[in-house]
């Protein structure tokens, strides 16, 4: 009986974060302890900043200007293949046919405006400085601009926001170097 309020819960709030990313961030929501990092190459990938454990059921990214490309996303479905990350993330194991929850994250949108996905049963778990590849699903490097991060718990009906962070200055000078190295070659 309580699986459909807690469902309903899932859907309205990605959908209310969803709505309100579109238009840019959304301050009224609180900063978690996840981000969302996005490397030169266009590779994102959500991190636990924090120094606890952080449970999440749903998350969206958002792009005012489109800059997600939808067929280069590594779902959480995807990453469910790998029986190392279903373990980490305190998913449960799949047992082909019995239980196939791990691997049944529903997208809730995939164009290039917005990528979002949630469970309606289970949740996830990402320990202090884990990780989750969401694959070369952005545009270009400087993608971080535009993008939204949000996400949420359903079982306490908070939503949060998540930085959404560049790439270290570091690997942009050594971008820089490496444009330069051929230069220097046909000397």
């Amino acid at each position: 009986m309580i699986r459909v309020p807690l469902t309903l819960a899932v859907v309205a709030v990605v959908a209310l974060g969803v709505g309100t990313t579109l238009a840019g961030p959304n301050t009224s929501k609180p900063l978690g302890p996840m981000n969302l990092w996005v490397g030169v190459d266009g590779v994102g990938t959500i991190s636990n900043d924090s120094g606890a454990p952080f449970t999440f059921d749903g998350y969206s990214i958002a792009s005012a200007g489109g800059f997600i490309v939808p067929a280069n996303w590594i779902t959480m479905s995807l990453n469910a293949a790998d029986p190392a990350f279903v373990a980490r993330t305190g998913q449960p194991a799949i047992v082909f046919p019995v239980d196939m929850r791990a691997a049944m994250w529903a997208k809730m949108s995939d164009t290039a405006h917005l990528i979002a996905e949630a469970h309606l049963e289970i949740t996830a778990t990402l320990q202090p400085g884990d990780t989750i590849n969401l694959g070369p699903a952005f545009n270009g490097p400087t993608a971080h601009e535009d993008l939204t991060f949000t996400y949420v718990n359903s079982g306490t009906l908070e939503s949060f926001e998540g930085m959404v962070n560049p790439p270290e200055p570091a690997s942009l000078a050594l971008m820089g170097l490496g444009a330069l190295a051929p230069m220097r070659r046909r000397r």
